[in-house]
């Protein structure tokens, strides 16, 4: 039984370090007035704050925990959720194990529960942004041989994509910069790492990228029908937000 107190628990931002505070609010029977992180760290009145430390063995409890008392495919949706850019994905993910420690496996189809809605539409969002961005990342061929990319997610989608790019790419060195998030994925050709950063450097294209980009803006403008064109079934296929990063439209 967890017992409601007026407590933060403050973690490293990291998905184990969030498993670890979840494990921290069982272990001392606790239902917390909020969990966060450092950076979102904000003085609440008549609050008292625990600072949750990393504890992979912890962690490692939790999710095993999810696989064999709920599903993984419950923690496919609390990991999509942590990636999320919700201010109250901590407490989502919270009170989804709840009802996820209590029902099992069927949670998931318990959609009239707002504690369950909640962290499935938030995963499915950030999911499907995922998704769109196998489709919609656009490479240029830089003079060292690498192929860099720009994104603007909703969302921090790296780890979802990561697997995609690695495989289609294969033995192709690449970069992918995720410029709302600050971080990238960096492939040599074999392994691959998500990393931060702080700015995109002066770029040095391959001399034939031109060449390929107008390849790209030809073939964009001559395989629509004119005649058929339709401004709102584009927009909602592709919108707006999406075009800054793609060749065809820059």
């Amino acid at each position: 039984m967890l017992n409601g107190r007026d407590i933060i628990y403050i973690y490293d931002g990291s998905f184990y370090g969030l498993m670890s505070a979840i494990f921290d609010c069982y272990y001392n029977h606790e239902y917390p007035f909020d969990i966060r992180t450092d950076e979102n760290m904000q003085t609440e009145l008549f609050c008292e704050y625990f600072y949750s430390v990393t504890d992979n063995s912890k962690a490692e409890r939790v999710i095993n925990s999810v696989i064999n008392k709920i599903s993984s495919a419950a923690l496919y949706h609390i990991y999509c959720t942590f990636l999320s850019d919700s201010d109250e994905k901590e407490m989502m993910i919270f009170d989804f194990l709840i009802e996820g420690y209590k029902y099992g496996a069927s949670v998931i189809d318990r959609m009239t529960s707002d504690r369950v809605f909640r962290l499935i539409d938030t995963a499915k969002r950030t999911s499907g942004e995922a998704h769109l961005y196998k489709g919609f990342v656009r490479f240029k061929k830089l003079k060292n041989g690498v192929f860099f990319s720009e994104i603007e997610p909703k969302g921090r989608v790296l780890p979802l994509i990561l697997n995609h790019f690695c495989s289609r790419f294969s033995t192709l060195p690449f970069v992918i910069c995720d410029l709302t998030h600050k971080e990238c994925i960096v492939y040599n050709g074999k392994t691959a790492e998500i990393k931060e950063f702080f700015s995109v450097p002066e770029l040095q294209y391959a001399d034939d990228e031109e060449r390929f980009s107008d390849m790209w803006k030809d073939f964009y403008n001559t395989i629509e029908i004119k005649e058929r064109h339709n401004e709102k079934c584009r927009m909602g296929m592709l919108p707006k937000r999406y075009w800054r990063c793609m060749t065809e439209f820059n």
